[in-house]
């Protein structure tokens, strides 16, 4: 991202404190915090190492995780927006818009039920996980995976460079 710095760190303190103490309850290898306000870059803290392992290397604004919590809010965001853009309300129930699932395997679980990740977490005899069942949706509203999705809409236009929406599947609704 091409943001302009302007460093305010004495007012997000008390936030990486929080992160950096939750990183070490968590027992996580590292910790970041980057916040942007009004288009510009205000406070960007780094702290910890990629791994636990003797060598690993610090972490910085070039480190690159793979973190399973932030993959869902993605997938999250990305199926909302699907389905806003073509004008869906999220009240709709998940069965009038896919067909690899019907009402007997997905009940009356809505689309905001997928957006805000409540409700069962597999669905039908296969098991389709959550995120299998938003793909599927994105599929359908789009034509496009989500990380293709994803790209167009968040990653390409923010100009984020220096980040990657990284899969390895065989499967044509792959996220």
């Amino acid at each position: 991202m091409n943001l302009p710095v302007c460093y305010e760190n004495e007012k997000f303190e008390p936030v990486y404190n929080y992160i950096h103490q939750a990183q070490q309850e968590f027992g996580a290898s590292a910790s970041s915090v980057m916040v942007i306000q009004n288009d510009r870059i205000v406070f960007e803290r780094y702290h910890g190492f990629h791994h636990h392992k003797k060598g690993a290397l610090v972490a910085s604004d070039q480190s690159q995780f793979n973190i399973y919590s932030t993959r869902k809010t993605y997938v999250c965001l990305a199926m909302a927006m699907a389905a806003l853009e073509n004008n869906i309300d999220l009240s709709t129930p998940v069965y009038k818009i896919i067909n690899e699932l019907g009402k007997i395997e997905l009940g009356e679980i809505t689309l905001c039920d997928l957006a805000t990740a409540t409700g069962p977490k597999y669905f039908g005899k296969e098991q389709f996980e959550r995120e299998g069942v938003q793909g599927f949706v994105v599929k359908a509203l789009t034509g496009k995976v989500i990380s293709q999705y994803l790209r167009e809409k968040i990653l390409n236009p923010l100009e984020m460079k220096g980040t990657e929406w990284a899969s390895i599947t065989t499967s044509e609704f792959s996220i």
